[in-house]
């Protein structure tokens, strides 16, 4: 065991691997070959604890070979060296009954190394936020500029965009005309209580007429004029003026090659299906609210309120995309769906609703290779 610790310490490439217990693994490896070249005694089977304990201190030193130059630096952060050579910070806890990697963890710097051992953290704890993902590293390693490379670390997850990811935000739609319009009652059905008492009404009261002088009932219809004027430029001005102060709204604008998730209510937000923009539809006002996507089983229409982008495009294959569908797409719609049609409610679309796309032209046959496997195109982000 002896040639096993008297290894001479080099940089370690990283690149060579893909993660963390990979490039530990790989050094294990190398070390057994070390070993049995050089004692009588070899190691054979399955590599053990102790083996990859000792992979991991020469991947730390490869680290520290070239880091931590400044002694003034590692005095005031109370740095020491342990038995095997690694560098650790003295904590406050160093009286309590914790264990010896939690009162003197591992001062690591930041480098590739440790940022997939970053990764690797994350996905054990089940990709869980940068609080929970610092204390678990906190439980061995002292990392410098931790902070950031975590943020760094959940910025690049795949997983966790699906999970954060956005839907896509559109100004307000103009109201229709028969919403802001004066008209008299039931003349256009709606929710509007108000509707009886802004616009003209008839009585349909009897009062006892021996009761009743002409003077009282001009002063009582001349009352009930008053009060609907009133009430006319109350619903005006309180209501109608004020339709255009609420502020402004973040416009999220999609471009045409746009990777996005597609929403559904009843489906997990990781079983979302992937998408593609293929076309935008503006409406009266110029603002695109709907979109054309194209799936992994064809295409359809969907509104931008269930659409979340994932901040990837796929710009240069939207021709590729355009020629395999139709030419004129052919949509199942609502009552009077059409780009002049704008709405900001996502039920006013038929969301699952896929459009079956075709192609006229002669299927080419498939690929082979020397040995007679037909080699399938793969497919980017199943789409």
């Amino acid at each position: 065991m002896t040639s096993m610790m008297n290894v001479q310490t080099t940089d370690i490439n990283s690149d060579y691997f893909s993660t963390y217990s990979r490039n530990n693994r790989v050094v294990a490896w190398i070390l057994r070959f070390i070993h049995n070249v050089s004692i009588a005694t070899k190691l054979k089977g399955s590599l053990g604890y102790e083996e990859f304990k000792r992979a991991e201190v020469l991947v730390f030193k490869s680290l520290l070979s070239n880091a931590f130059q400044d002694e003034r630096l590692l005095a005031k952060m109370q740095a020491f060296k342990d038995e095997d050579g690694l560098l650790r910070i003295r904590t406050k806890l160093a009286d309590s009954y914790e264990k010896e990697d939690f009162k003197f963890p591992f001062l690591l710097p930041a480098s590739d190394v440790v940022v997939k051992l970053i990764r690797e953290e994350r996905v054990k704890a089940m990709h869980a936020g940068s609080s929970i993902l610092l204390a678990r590293l906190r439980e061995k390693f002292w990392i410098i500029r931790a902070k950031r490379l975590v943020k760094r670390v959940l910025s690049e997850c795949v997983i966790c965009k699906r999970y954060k990811a956005k839907h896509v935000e559109v100004p307000f739609a103009l109201l229709p005309r028969d919403r802001v319009t004066q008209t008299k009652i039931f003349e256009v059905t709606g929710v509007d209580y108000a509707a009886m008492f802004i616009h003209g009404n008839s009585n349909c009261e009897t009062p006892d007429l021996d009761q009743v002088d002409r003077s009282s009932l001009v002063k009582r219809t001349k009352y009930l004029q008053k009060l609907r004027e009133d009430l006319r430029q109350r619903f005006r001005n309180e209501y109608l003026a004020l339709l255009v102060h609420r502020g402004t709204r973040k416009n999220d604008v999609l471009e045409v090659g746009d990777v996005v998730l597609i929403g559904h209510d009843n489906v997990r937000q990781i079983d979302w299906p992937l998408g593609v923009v293929l076309e935008v539809y503006p409406g009266k006002d110029g603002v695109p609210r709907v979109a054309r996507i194209r799936t992994s089983h064809g295409e359809r229409i969907c509104p931008f309120q269930r659409l979340y982008p994932l901040e990837v495009s796929a710009k240069t294959e939207i021709s590729v995309l355009k020629a395999s569908g139709k030419a004129n797409l052919t949509v199942e719609k609502t009552h009077e769906l059409s780009t002049d049609h704008v709405s900001d409610s996502p039920t006013d679309y038929v969301l699952d609703f896929p459009v079956e796309s075709t192609d006229n032209s002669e299927e080419k046959p498939p690929t082979k290779t020397r040995l007679g496997r037909t080699i399938k195109i793969p497919r980017k982000l199943d789409l």
